[in-house]
């Protein structure tokens, strides 16, 4: 990082002058941390340690300015922000920044605990291959027994297996009224175009299905691009499909609730709207193939076999299949659209269980923070 660079980040951030030690520190405040974490622990026991810079504390700055110069300006402000906060926990929800399972050593003191937020592709898990005896936390929240039995080979924790945070928080009460849902994966500045290859492929056959039973066909985005991506869609004439969008908190998941099922390639919104009872089909169309495939598809980062790193081989199964099989896929939407949500469930409890367990409010979690900060 060039002097200029930390100069314009500087000016750009929001400066913070205040010095208040809390026992929680949240390490990056990227996508709402706090107001995430505020739902089982009060507010006022949490700091944040901005690590993109977007919030500066100037007198922790200076310090390290004065004593240190701009030399390591990035290592040397994190170390004295946490010394100086002096917090009991490190909390983070961005479990894959590298930096964080190093910082145990620097703080034996302070208890380090990693959520984890998001699946994960074999190339984001192979970014944690470096040097195992250096890579230490107290604990690491994961969604799976495969994560835990994959990460243990990276990392040194203790590790739970909770489900999805986000999801244990909410408790649906679903209506079943609309028909058909599709979760797109979609992001902003997906190579300029709004639906990825396979995620149209699918879509094209959803609405041909749909079609076909007089069903109604939606798709909820991630992000707010629903004009751009439903022209794209009536261009290529797929006229049935309606586009959702929401920006609330847990919006999506509040849209999901009311569909009769919903069907995903391999989102996270797909493995948690699963362990909320829903019923979920996974077309993880793409995971089979080749990196010249997804080379071909510009791929930067490949899809996910269903209830990866465990299942290993199934490639096909009671409500899922990794690879585009038009006759499967009507199988299954035929099979399940009309089944009792409540049968779904007992049917695949177990399966549900293992690639994604609910543990109701996060009470494992909180359990473990409260000890630590009223000890």
């Amino acid at each position: 990082m060039n002097l200029s660079f930390k100069i314009l980040k500087l000016f750009s951030a929001k400066w913070k002058f205040k010095i208040q030690k809390k026992p929680i520190l949240i390490y990056d405040g990227a996508g709402n941390s706090k107001k995430i974490l505020s739902q089982i622990i009060s507010e006022k026991k949490i700091n944040v340690f901005f690590n993109r810079g977007e919030e500066i504390n100037i007198l922790i700055l200076l310090k390290v300015l004065f004593f240190k110069g701009f030399l390591n300006i990035r290592d040397n402000y994190r170390y004295e922000f946490i010394k100086t906060f002096n917090p009991k926990v490190i909390v983070t929800f961005i479990d894959t920044n590298l930096v964080f399972f190093k910082l145990k050593k620097l703080f034996p003191s302070v208890m380090f605990i990693a959520i984890q937020s998001g699946i994960k592709s074999k190339e984001i898990l192979n970014q944690l291959n470096l040097n195992y005896s250096n890579n230490q936390i107290d604990y690491y929240f994961v969604f799976s027994k495969y994560y835990a039995t994959e990460l243990k080979k990276k990392i040194k924790a203790n590790f739970i297996v909770s489900g999805s945070f986000k999801s244990n928080m909410i408790d649906l009460k679903n209506t079943n009224s609309k028909d058909i849902i599709f979760i797109s994966k979609q992001t902003p500045d997906y190579l300029g175009l709004p639906v990825p290859f396979h995620e149209f492929q699918i879509l094209k056959l959803l609405n041909d299905y749909s079609l076909k039973n007089k069903l109604k066909l939606d798709v909820v985005l991630k992000h707010d691009m629903c004009e751009e991506y439903q022209n794209f869609l009536i261009k290529n004439d797929l006229k049935n499909v309606k586009v959702k969008f929401s920006s609330s908190n847990y919006g999506s998941y509040k849209i999901c609730k009311d569909y009769k099922i919903i069907v995903n390639s391999d989102s996270t919104l797909g493995y948690e709207m699963l362990a909320l009872k829903k019923k979920v089909i996974f077309i993880c169309y793409g995971s089979m193939e080749s990196k010249k495939w997804n080379k071909k598809n510009n791929y930067p980062i490949s899809i996910t076999r269903f209830g990866y790193p465990g299942f290993k081989k199934k490639n096909i199964g009671k409500f899922w299949i990794n690879y585009f099989d038009k006759g499967y896929i009507f199988k299954l939407l035929n099979e399940y659209i009309y089944m009792n949500e409540n049968k779904w469930y007992k049917k695949f409890k177990k399966i549900i269980f293992d690639v994604m367990p609910y543990n109701k409010n996060n009470s494992l979690l909180i359990s473990i923070l409260r000890k630590k900060i009223n000890h």
